[in-house]
Parts: structure tokens; sequence; C-alpha cells
């Protein structure tokens, strides 16, 4: 019906040494970034023609990494482009 949550599939994982090698940096920094909070990321369903999709986004001080994997976590597509910098709202 429309309007209604696609059911969730298994999670998936992709190393952090991958998305580092895709921002063009050295694994033991990109998971420094990740500790101090500098890493955001969501994940985002497909649904429709896009089922059993997902694309996965990581900013990171002002670029965004947008993965689209298939339903086994196998990579589809990769971009990276600059992106305004993530900024949480007030507290």
């Amino acid at each position: 019906m429309a309007g209604e949550e696609p059911p969730l599939q298994e999670d998936f994982e992709i190393d952090a040494e991958r998305i580092a090698a895709a921002l063009d940096l050295p694994a033991a920094h990109f998971l420094v970034e990740m500790r101090r909070g500098n890493v955001h990321g969501t994940v985002e369903r497909g649904v429709g023609a896009d089922a059993g999709r997902s694309r996965l986004t990581i900013r990171h001080r002002g670029r965004r990494l947008v993965m689209v994997l298939d339903e086994d976590g196998r990579l589809l597509e990769q971009q990276v482009e600059a992106a305004p910098a993530y900024r949480r709202a007030p507290a």
C-alpha cells in the first residue's frame, strides 16, 4: 500500500578502509575523524523500481560520498562530491 515503510532488509557492513579510500583519506585518519564525530552517515532503502538497493551517504568536512549497493552489499555506483558541511541542530 502507498505510504507503507518498505520491509527492513538485513543490515550490511562496509569496511572503514573502503570508505576512507573513496574519500582519499588514510584509514587511520578516517577512524580518528569518526571518533571525533566529524563523519556522519545515512542509509536509505530503495522502494519500487529501486527495491533491494540501498544508498549510503557519508559526509566528512564538506565532502559527500554516495554509494549505491545491491541487496548483497555489492557496490553499484559511487560518487564523491563537494557538499555543505553537516551541521547539527542546536539542542
